[in-house]
């Protein structure tokens, strides 16, 4: 396991360390140990071929090697400017979510939104908008196969060193409320086509807008 990775991680800073290892735990439906991220670059990958993934390698010639290897893109390692907001993973309830959504699901490597210049992100005003150049932004979103996901946005109890979250609610938003909506990963023609990049980081914008407005 990479330190690097548990420390310096979008995934890491989002939801701390520990539940950084539950979620590789989770999507390679393996030992943590067993996966090992490495740092290459600005961005952690993993050697493992991930037989869940749609995501296409990258081909990264290891130190002392001759011929490059495929690689996978698991995160990126964390850059200046913008905000990092701590969140609670969510976990499955019992041995029955445990089985539809981890054992039987067909887990997704992670989403970035990065545009056209490199950069993470996008602002909020600008995705709900739809006013944005994304690379990959026209081509479908990588769900695999589903219609719908949801996007779920936590209320975080008082942050821990900034990271993690108590069990004790003591809010961190006054005046708002977990929110978890919706999204179609299906345009509404009778092909019933995915949605493009572009378009589902939109319905994410409209969804954290209308969690950030309240009266």
């Amino acid at each position: 396991m990479s330190k690097e990775f548990l420390t310096d991680s979008y995934v890491s800073y989002t939801f701390t360390p520990q539940a950084a290892e539950v979620y590789l735990a989770y999507l390679f439906k393996t030992e943590p140990g067993v996966v090992r991220p490495f740092h290459h670059q600005d961005a952690f990958f993993v050697w493992n071929q991930p037989p869940i993934s749609t995501q296409a390698p990258i081909m990264i010639l290891p130190r002392g090697q001759h011929h490059p290897r495929p690689a996978w893109l698991l995160d990126f390692a964390i850059r200046p400017g913008g905000s990092v907001v701590p969140q609670q993973i969510w976990f499955p309830q019992g041995q029955g979510d445990w089985r539809r959504y981890v054992e039987q699901a067909q887990l997704q490597m992670p989403v970035f939104f990065m545009s056209a210049e490199g950069s993470i992100g996008v602002p909020i005003v600008n995705a709900a908008a739809g006013q944005m150049t994304l690379r990959g932004g026209n081509e479908p979103a990588p769900f695999g196969e589903k219609t719908t996901t949801k996007i779920r946005i936590g209320v975080c109890t008082h942050p821990l060193h900034g990271r993690a979250c108590h069990s004790t609610f003591i809010s961190q938003w006054p005046g708002y409320a977990p929110s978890e909506q919706q999204v179609q990963l299906r345009d509404q023609t009778p092909a019933r086509n995915r949605v493009t990049l572009e378009r589902f980081v939109k319905h994410v914008g409209s969804r954290v807008r209308q969690f950030l407005v309240v009266s």
